[in-house]
């Protein structure tokens, strides 16, 4: 990664304060590029901050309002529509406006598959000349009506025949776009080799925490099962939406895209 650090620096905006978007699928390393540019670039005097998608989750009985309201799907955290995504937009402003020092940001147990108690949020201490948005499925376009007719995996086939959660998560999908393409100076984005290699790379993610949530192999495609369609999207189109395309290999080792 330290082989490619000049090539990202070079690619940051120069109008500051300003915010750049990272995406990627599960796995792919874009939280720990964020982290990685983040320290590298403080230590260079220009504060900077990471945000996660994954802290703005919905909380766990709002996404079951969700699932009980408009497909059950929504149960399910990962796709757009079951972030708390006013608040995220709100939170960027405020970091962009100067005005972050002591903006509370939210944090997401995934032991416990719901938000913490505020009192364990964390507390913006400063106010950052770039912003690092992080999340998977952040910068895509939403697909066109008749790209959502066919399922793309068995859990579309089984539990979304009809195309309605497909339809409502690409809806939000568009809003995300449409509300980043306001804010965002430079969206990157993190190609993978396949597909398979997102499911190895998460379940290899899976054995490495203390309380692991999924069982098996069969767990993890299931569970991936709803970040599928976006993921390949994301990736079939970043030449169309994307500043910056970086690409990981199979040892997850970076390169920047012609």
């Amino acid at each position: 990664m330290c082989a490619l650090l000049p090539e990202l620096l070079g690619q940051l905006p120069r109008r500051l304060p300003a915010a750049i978007c990272l995406a990627g699928p599960p796995g792919s390393g874009k939280s720990t590029l964020a982290a990685f540019l983040c320290e590298i670039l403080n230590h260079s005097r220009l504060s900077s901050l990471v945000i996660s998608l994954d802290h703005y989750y919905l909380p766990r009985e709002e996404r079951k309002h969700l699932a009980e309201h408009i497909h059950p799907l929504f149960m399910h955290r990962g796709v757009p529509g079951t972030h708390d995504w006013s608040r995220l937009v709100n939170d960027i402003d405020q970091l962009l406006d100067g005005k972050g020092y002591g903006l509370k940001t939210p944090v997401f147990d995934k032991s416990k598959d719901d938000r913490a108690d505020r009192k364990d949020w964390r507390t913006i201490s400063s106010a950052p000349s770039l912003v690092i948005v992080e999340g998977w499925c952040l910068g895509a376009p939403a697909q066109l009506p008749t790209e959502l007719r066919e399922p793309i995996n068995e859990l579309e086939r089984t539990q979304d025949p009809d195309g309605r959660w497909r339809a409502a998560v690409n809806d939000h999908l568009g809003r995300y776009r449409m509300d980043l393409h306001q804010r965002i100076s430079r969206f990157f984005h993190i190609g993978v080799p396949d597909w398979h290699h997102v499911i190895d790379w998460r379940w290899q993610q899976e054995q490495e925490l203390a309380e692991p949530r999924l069982r098996n192999q069969e767990d993890v495609i299931s569970f991936l099962g709803t970040f599928e369609r976006i993921a390949k999207h994301m990736q079939n189109s970043a030449v169309n939406w994307t500043q910056v395309s970086l690409s990981a290999d199979s040892t997850h080792r970076l390169h920047i895209m012609d």
